[in-house]
């Protein structure tokens, strides 16, 4: 589903972004999901006895290798792309279940964005049920500036034993 808007002139209410946000050179590069290379993606690594990759949670940093061209419909469809590249399940889920597929999932654009710039995706478990997880979240550029709100559903099944 997508809709589109002229823009126009009105007030904004956008959240800020959280202020104990580390930065992404403090945080390890993650090899999954950089589109064969394409994205530098940063995750933040919570405490724990886990297993590494089950303690990754739902905040990331994210950017585009390189300078991109500044056609502003390239930057808002890599835009959309980067807002599946995480998932707060990993520390949230029970060790038995595993995260499968994006069943829905959807994305706002509130404000335009250069993505060879680095932005900071927060997401927040919200309900898991019936094999299914719902998140939401939001996507701040380097300057704290939110440009983005993301809802996803998952399909979640057991691990095989």
């Amino acid at each position: 589903v997508c809709s589109f808007h002229a823009p126009e002139e009105t007030g904004e209410m956008l959240q800020p972004m959280p202020v104990q946000v580390p930065s992404p050179a403090s945080m390890p590069v993650a090899a999954a999901h950089s589109l064969g290379g394409c994205f530098e993606v940063r995750r933040e690594v919570m405490e724990g006895d886990e297993p590494l990759e089950r303690r990754a949670g739902g905040r990331l940093w994210v950017r585009a290798v390189g300078p991109l061209p500044d056609d502003p419909i390239l930057h808002d469809c890599l835009q959309f792309y980067v807002s599946d590249l995480g998932s707060p399940w990993n520390a949230a889920e029970s060790a038995h279940l595993k995260v499968m597929v994006s069943l829905d999932h959807a994305v706002w654009l509130h404000r335009p964005t250069r993505m060879d710039d680095w932005h900071h995706i927060d997401l927040e478990p919200v309900a898991m049920a019936d094999a299914r997880g719902f998140y939401t979240g939001h996507m701040w550029n380097r300057d704290g500036t939110q440009v983005a709100s993301i809802a996803q559903e998952n399909l979640m099944r057991p691990r095989p034993v």
